[in-house]
């Protein structure tokens, strides 16, 4: 018997006393089996402390198409926390505990903070829905702070006139930052659109930086630059964008919304040149 699950009762002396028994064990199994269940599929673990509680958190999760692969009365346990691990595997966003009213047990805590499982738990309803929502909205902020952090991103800069400290072997010069982020290993391109190399370092003040933003005056050294040659005082440089990524910058909506107007401009202005060099292969 799970707790806040139905309960009937039959006289013995009743004339179809077997039929009833079938029929009303039949209809408690159905209940249950409607919120006790396990998928293989990728959802959130929960956890309830009644039949009842649970069917209506399900409920809930199910109005917002939250996916759930298992469901549990009573407390949280290690085989909970592994099924949650197994989910992780496959996506880790859904890789997550939800528990309602409920002990977590000793052995399970312990594994929760050794994989880092996240766990999310609560004695009123509502509350636990406001802390779920918090997780999802933090998850994907650091999946899209991940995102631009991997990515190469379109950026403008200029470089000083009467800052030039090294022609070549590399290129050190002065620059501004006129759009976006540098940081080294960024590979540059001049407004003709030839390769430059990449940023090998920054400096501002004798010190290295690991970025410069925008209006920022800094120091860049450009492994194939030559002051000259393929790089003039005064002259713009951009981010020499792979076309793979031009592509998920220009197809990727949700990517697009959180790059600032003056990125996106200059993404336009690298497309420009790239179509000049490529034709019409470059395509988007």
């Amino acid at each position: 018997m799970l707790a806040g699950s139905p309960f009937y009762v039959v006289p013995k002396d009743a004339d179809n006393f077997d039929v009833l028994i079938n029929k009303y064990k039949k209809e408690v199994m159905e209940d249950i089996a409607s919120v006790i269940f396990e998928t293989d599929k990728v959802g959130i673990v929960v956890f309830a402390d009644t039949l009842g509680t649970l069917e209506a958190i399900l409920r809930k999760f199910r109005e917002y198409n939250i996916p759930i692969s298992r469901t549990y009365v009573g407390p949280v346990d290690k085989e909970g926390v592994f099924h949650a691990m197994a989910v992780r595997e496959m996506d880790p966003k859904w890789g997550v505990l939800v528990a309602f009213n409920v002990p977590i047990l000793e052995e399970a805590k312990e594994l929760i903070e050794k994989e880092k499982i996240p766990i999310i738990s609560d004695n009123l309803i509502f509350r636990l829905f406001e802390k779920f929502r918090f997780y999802l909205d933090e998850y994907e902020k650091n999946v899209r702070a991940k995102l631009l952090e991997e990515l190469i991103l379109p950026a403008k800069i200029q470089v000083l006139s009467g800052y030039v400290f090294r022609r070549s072997k590399p290129a050190i010069v002065g620059v501004r930052v006129l759009a976006g982020k540098i940081k080294p290993r960024l590979p540059l391109m001049n407004s003709k659109g030839e390769s430059l190399g990449t940023i090998k370092s920054i400096q501002s003040e004798g010190k290295s930086l690991s970025e410069a933003t925008v209006g920022m005056d800094v120091a860049i050294s450009i492994t194939k630059g030559v002051v000259g040659k393929n790089i003039e005082e005064g002259e713009i440089l951009y981010t020499d964008l792979p076309e793979h990524i031009a592509r998920k910058i220009h197809r990727d909506s949700k990517l697009r919304k959180i790059l600032s107007p003056d990125v996106l401009e200059v993404f336009n202005e690298i497309v420009q040149i790239k179509r000049k060099i490529h034709g019409f292969t470059w395509g988007l």
